[in-house]
């Protein structure tokens, strides 16, 4: 993943993809999900975690958020 940020000087932050998608992370999104009221149990975290791969591998370069403020800063976040 990559975040571009640009006020007054350019900034390139690099996530690594595999970061994403690990195991305590999932953990973090599954907890927030069952806070919603939606039922998902922990064996279903490696199918999850196998699409995300996928999606990831196949979306390479799919931009996810795009802005442009009034006060001239820019951010761009990609696969």
């Amino acid at each position: 993943m990559k975040i571009v940020v640009k006020k007054h000087v350019p900034l390139v932050f690099y996530i690594p993809n595999r970061l994403l998608y690990s195991r305590p992370v999932a953990a973090i999104i599954v907890s927030a999900i069952q806070k919603e009221g939606i039922a998902i149990d922990r064996e279903q975290l490696t199918p999850l975690l196998r699409q995300c791969s996928a999606i990831f591998r196949q979306r390479r370069g799919l931009t996810f958020v795009e802005v442009h403020a009034k006060d001239g800063t820019y951010v761009k976040i990609t696969l």
